[in-house]
């Protein structure tokens, strides 16, 4: 293949390579090339505008406020297994502590402690014990 160090004006600033295509075929190691102009007809400097408009928007906004008990229960989600997670779910869409454990295969008695202890853990959750 052809490169541009095999040229005799390569290295010698010689007008030459200014209207030069370059190598007919360039060998870039099994690498893929794109050009960030490439894209959608966008330029570097119109991406890099329209980025800048976004940060514009935001320079003064606030994130709204939260409630205290809003962070509480997120945490509690965060720190939740899969079986804890699964557990709440169900009891939040309206499953009985029975219909949960006839799904599982397990007494309504072993839901229950589950749910004793989830509320003892996550005290956000403690309504759930009433299902």
């Amino acid at each position: 293949m052809p490169e541009c160090h095999k040229c005799p004006h390569d290295g010698k600033g010689s007008d030459a390579c200014i209207t030069c295509g370059g190598a007919a075929e360039t060998n870039h190691k099994g690498r893929s090339h794109v050009s960030i102009d490439a894209g959608d007809g966008q330029t570097l400097g119109e991406v890099e505008a329209s980025i800048a408009a976004v940060w514009r928007g935001w320079e003064g906004e606030r994130f709204p406020e939260v409630s205290p008990d809003a962070v509480k229960v997120a945490a509690a989600f965060l720190s939740m297994d899969d079986a804890e997670f699964a557990l709440v779910r169900s009891l939040m869409s309206g499953k009985s502590m029975s219909d949960v454990a006839r799904e599982e295969g397990v007494t309504r008695a072993s839901v229950s402690w589950r749910v004793k202890r989830l509320a003892g853990r996550h005290p956000v959750f403690a309504f759930l014990r009433r299902r």
